[in-house]
């Protein structure tokens, strides 16, 4: 058998030919498929487009329209809602995003004796009216309470007892006076989610301060009968300590007198989300709400000293604020129902959180904090029953 060279040469010239056909085939067939997987995915009817997005937006903006009025319907007027969306996100077969929802609403009691928190309390007192009542009649209605004949002169205890009580009622109706015709902004975090095929299926969770799930039917109002309840059972607790305690009525709650609980509330709003360059800022450092509840504090006239000032463990420290705060006398623990705009709220869940109240409408309450910076958030059902301890600096 003979060896030819250029015939062997030819044969190897055809198979590279033949490969390289095969391989180009190949290739191509790889390529047309990529192409088509490409179009596959781009037509995939579960992938987020504009349609989808603003189906569930929409969606979502009736359902809590919907939810809020509904809530609130029996004691506010429902003037408008804003919505601040964050940007809308897909992850495991469900779209979602956030949103910061205002809902700016005025109150339908026309005076304040119809507020169901001091019909509660005046029906206890076995007062029709307080608001337009001479102060002769303010302290025989302190005196009938007490059980104190209202022909004998009192005695120094007493009369502070007397007037005690009429200041602590002046001072409870003035709070909720100046909601009456106004128009408040309530905020709520709330996140919506729903399956990417079905757009219309969302589900509503409400975000707390650290940005924790909440159920969010926790934001749903207390009913009339609740409230006035409160308001009741605050008259009671009040006439009580009055009576079991006289030597602490006769020198008065030792808060500072001169407390501006407005301008603590102003500072609040003013600062809330631009903070005051004046002060070091503790945000990504431990966080900054008890430096920033301690500014406004200060902002209403609570002066510093050796031990709380600015930069100070008791100034920036939420759990030391309270504490340095009773102790000193400044404040007073008190029910959530009683704490006015410009008392503050601690609570000791997580590392610990402190908040200054904005509102207290009589019906609803807010706050306004860093970090999480909010303005006017409302309070959780759950916040208000154990969450969180409130205080209250009283100006008299």
């Amino acid at each position: 058998m003979s060896f030819h060279p250029s015939r062997t040469a030819n044969m190897e010239v055809n198979s590279s030919m033949t490969i390289k056909k095969f391989l180009a085939g190949s290739l191509s067939s790889v390529m047309v498929l990529s192409c088509l997987n490409i179009g596959v995915a781009a037509l995939e009817p579960n992938a987020l487009d504009d349609a989808t997005i603003n189906q569930l937006k929409a969606t979502a903006q009736n359902e809590i329209e919907h939810f809020f009025r509904e809530s609130d319907e029996d004691l506010y007027s429902l003037v408008g809602f804003r919505f601040d969306d964050s940007e809308v996100t897909q992850s495991d077969g469900l779209v979602q995003y956030e949103t910061t929802v205002t809902v700016s609403e005025r109150l339908k009691a026309q005076s304040v004796e119809e507020m169901p928190y001091i019909a509660g309390y005046l029906d206890e007192l076995g007062a029709s009216s307080y608001a337009t009542m001479a102060a002769s009649d303010k302290a025989e209605l302190a005196k009938s309470t007490f059980g104190l004949d209202q022909d004998v002169t009192l005695t120094a205890a007493q009369q502070n007892v007397v007037d005690t009580f009429v200041q602590s009622m002046d001072a409870t109706v003035e709070m909720f006076d100046e909601y009456i015709g106004e128009t408040s902004d309530f905020t709520y975090h709330i996140k919506v989610s729903a399956p990417v095929a079905e757009p219309d299926n969302i589900t509503l969770t409400g975000l707390d301060e650290f940005d924790n799930d909440v159920n969010i039917n926790e934001y749903e109002l207390r009913s009339y009968d609740d409230i006035y309840r409160n308001g009741a059972e605050d008259a009671q607790a009040a006439v009580q300590s009055m009576m079991v305690s006289p030597a602490w009525v006769a020198t008065k709650i030792n808060n500072y007198n001169s407390y501006n609980r407005i301008a603590a509330r102003d500072y609040a709003y003013k600062y809330w989300s631009s903070y005051n360059p004046a002060y070091t800022s503790y945000k990504g450092n431990g966080g900054d709400c008890a430096n920033f509840v301690s500014q406004c504090i200060h902002a209403g006239g609570i002066p510093t000293d050796a031990t709380w000032k600015a930069d100070s463990v008791s100034w920036i420290r939420a759990s030391a604020v309270p504490s340095y705060m009773v102790n000193k006398g400044y404040a007073t623990k008190t029910s959530y129902t009683n704490a006015t705009a410009g008392s503050f709220a601690y609570t000791s869940s997580g590392a610990g959180h402190i908040v200054l109240v904005s509102i207290n409408d009589g019906a609803k309450i807010a706050y306004t904090a860093h970090t999480t910076d909010r303005k006017d958030a409302a309070f959780s059902s759950a916040d208000l029953n154990g969450n969180y301890s409130f205080y209250v600096i009283k100006n008299y």
